[in-house]
C-alpha cells in the first residue's frame, strides 16, 4: 500500500511539473499585462485627484512612490493569482491520479476547472485590482497636491459591517495613516465599491 501511495505521489508531481513547466513565463506575461493596466489606471486616477481639489497641475507618474507601488503590486497580484490557480489545478491532478483516471480525463478535469472558475476569478481580480489601482492613484494625487491633509473612507448603505463600516466610522485620518482594516485606501475586500474622500486644510476638522 505504501509503495502504491509513493507511486501516486511521484506521478502527481511529474504531471504537475509537466503542466507548469513554463510557469515562470506565465507569471511574467501576467505581470507585464497587470503592470501596464495598473499604470494606465494610476495615471488617470492621479489626474482626477488633482482636478478634484481644483489643481491644474500634472500628475507625476515617475514619482518613486508611484513606481514602487506599481512594481510591487503588479508582481504580488500576478504571483498570487497564478499560485492560487496552480494549487487548485495541482489538486485536480492529485485527485485524478488517486482515482486512477487517465491522462485525457485529468486534462478534461483541468479544462472544466477553467470553464467553471477561470472567468469568475479573472473578473474578480480585474474588479478588485482596478479599484485598488484607482484608489492608489487618488492617494498619490492627494499627496502630490500639497493641499490634502487627511482622508476618509467613503461608502454607501451597502458597505460591509465587518471591514468597511469601521473604516467609515474612523472619520478623517492622516493622509499616510491606515484605516482600522489595515488598508490605506479601498478596496477593503474583493468587489468592494468604497472610495477615498480627500480632506484639504480648510476642510479639516
Amino acid at each position: 500500500m505504501r509503495s502504491k501511495k509513493l507511486g501516486q505521489k511521484e506521478q502527481t508531481n511529474d504531471l504537475v511539473k509537466l503542466v507548469f513547466q513554463n510557469y515562470d513565463d506565465w507569471v511574467g506575461i501576467l505581470y507585464n499585462a497587470t503592470k501596464e493596466g495598473m499604470t494606465t489606471i494610476l495615471a488617470q486616477a492621479g489626474k482626477h485627484a488633482l482636478a478634484e481639489v481644483n489643481l491644474n497641475t500634472d500628475f507625476d507618474l515617475q514619482n518613486p512612490r508611484a513606481i514602487d507601488w506599481l512594481n510591487s503590486h503588479a508582481m504580488e497580484d500576478s504571483t498570487s493569482y497564478s499560485d492560487s490557480l496552480k494549487e487548485d489545478i495541482a489538486l485536480r491532478i492529485q485527485e485524478g491520479v488517486e482515482q486512477g483516471s487517465s491522462i485525457d480525463d485529468i486534462a478534461g478535469s483541468i479544462d472544466d476547472f477553467f470553464g467553471e472558475q477561470g472567468d469568475w476569478r479573472a473578473d474578480r481580480l480585474a474588479r478588485t485590482e482596478t479599484a485598488g489601482a484607482y484608489s492608489q492613484g487618488n492617494l498619490e494625487g492627494y499627496r502630490q497636491s500639497g493641499v490634502v491633509v487627511a482622508k476618509s473612507w467613503l461608502a454607501d448603505d451597502s458597505a460591509c459591517e465587518e471591514i468597511c463600516q469601521p473604516n467609515v466610522d474612523a472619520g478623517e485620518i492622516g493622509i499616510d495613516e491606515n484605516f482600522p482594516s489595515g488598508d490605506d485606501a479601498p478596496p477593503g475586500h474583493p468587489n468592494c465599491e468604497c472610495a477615498l474622500q480627500p480632506v484639504t486644510g480648510d476642510e479639516s476638522s
